[in-house]
């Protein structure tokens, strides 16, 4: 279905969306990036936004212009802050943006994937399902409930074309420094001593291509109007995370200062997703836990 395809991505230069404008260009798509500040990959056309203010309406004129087969909307700020005051902020970046994005798409009849996020569950019951109470705890994660309802609430009252996909925690070569493995494969390689908490807290990790292909199976006509969670449903703890790491990166797991650090106030003890929705469209993941992080060990010594 992407052979020759007009795809438009928007939030290209982020992880996923460099991730996912590979995947689509592998399957042979016409691949158009939106970027902010970071650049979109090579071989996607760019179309730059506004570097600051709000981005809804250059969104809004460059879907009615291009006229994509489909739409990734993966754009948006991302802040895990709590603070009440950074609510109007991610209403704008989140919220505004997601709504023009939606109507644009509604208006031209163009598919839309939109990318919202595991946050949206908070704390409420593990594993994670689709169709449990959203329990937002900060302004990013509640601009991001708010804006996947109004999706479903187009898709139900207006007929949009739509689907939404959940990412779960990725991570891959090419990760944020401050994340949880490139920090710690950073600290191994060094042969450094890497404090921590007590690490009994669980997530569950994804690599990145992993994920690009799941977002490829959302847009499929088995998804549509759906809502998805994008996971493999594997929990491990912190602490074996980053033990796991040290062994990979030949480094002494002693090294690993277990309890160094507070527990942070707040923090969810488990953290992981049903994945029996994405599992049904066929997904599957194709990259273990060792071949993903040998991959990040070995793209970090080069």
């Amino acid at each position: 279905m992407w052979n020759s395809q007009r795809i438009l991505v928007t939030g290209a230069g982020g992880f996923l969306g460099r991730a996912l404008c590979a995947r689509l260009t592998t399957l042979g798509a016409q691949v158009h990036g939106s970027q902010r500040q970071r650049r979109v990959p090579s071989g996607v056309q760019a179309h730059p936004l506004p570097k600051t203010g709000p981005t809804g309406p250059a969104l809004n004129a460059l879907i009615t212009t291009l006229r994509p087969t489909v739409v990734f909307h993966l754009g948006s700020p991302v802040d895990p802050d709590r603070s009440p005051q950074r609510f109007e902020e991610m209403q704008q970046g989140v919220l505004a943006t997601s709504d023009a994005v939606a109507q644009a798409c509604l208006a031209n009849h163009i598919r839309l994937v939109h990318v919202g996020t595991c946050e949206v569950y908070g704390d409420g019951p593990k594993p994670f399902r689709e169709d449990q109470a959203l329990r937002p705890v900060s302004p990013y994660s509640a601009a991001k409930a708010a804006a996947d309802l109004w999706v479903q609430t187009l898709m139900r009252t207006q007929g949009l074309q739509a689907s939404i996909a959940r990412p779960f925690l990725s991570y891959g070569p090419g990760q944020r420094s401050g994340a949880l493995v490139p920090s710690a494969i950073r600290a191994a390689l060094a042969g450094a001593p890497f404090a921590m908490t007590l690490g009994t807290q669980t997530r569950e990790l994804n690599y990145v291509s992993d994920m690009a292909h799941a977002l490829t199976l959302v847009a499929g006509p088995a998804a549509l109007g759906q809502t998805l969670n994008l996971c493999c449903g594997q929990e491990h703890t912190v602490r074996e995370i980053v033990e796991h790491i040290y062994r990979l990166a030949h480094a002494d797991p002693a090294l690993v200062q277990v309890g160094a650090l507070p527990q942070r106030v707040g923090e969810s003890q488990r953290f992981f997703g049903d994945s029996s929705r994405i599992q049904a469209l066929g997904y599957q993941p194709q990259v273990s836990l060792d071949q993903g992080l040998l991959a990040c060990i070995q793209a970090a010594r080069a």
